[in-house]
């Protein structure tokens, strides 16, 4: 923290000087000492302001990334979702597919068929 300096600053009286003529005028060079330290006081306390609301837009800007990058991830979290539900759909579809089960079905009625004919000739012929 900056120390406080106390500035003595030479001001005439109202009521003159003691010897009775007019007051001395007080030394321009302090005056300008003065005035330019005013101004370096000022400009820290801007500088100091300027500094807060850096941090404060810097903090504001990390919870915006953050929350960007949440964002980011749900929409990629439902896209991959999406492309688990398609996948299972396509899996399912593959193996419950009329194509796989066409040529099996087929086999089936064909060759019971022929043993159900081949089954009562032979009924038939053994004469029963």
């Amino acid at each position: 923290m900056m120390k406080r300096v106390r500035r003595w600053i030479h001001r005439p009286s109202q009521g003159g000087s003691v010897g009775g003529g007019p007051a001395p005028d007080p030394n321009p060079r302090i005056i300008d000492l003065n005035q330019a330290l005013n101004r370096l006081e000022e400009r820290l306390r801007h500088l100091r302001s300027a500094i807060r609301n850096l941090v404060q837009l810097q903090q504001v800007q990390d919870r915006l990334a953050e929350s960007d990058q949440l964002a980011l991830a749900a929409d990629e979290i439902k896209a991959l979702q999406q492309q688990a539900e398609d996948l299972e759909m396509a899996l399912t579809s593959q193996v419950f597919s009329w194509q796989q089960l066409k040529e099996p079905f087929w086999q089936a009625i064909r060759f019971g068929g022929l043993g159900l004919v081949v089954g009562w000739l032979l009924r038939g012929c053994a004469g029963g």
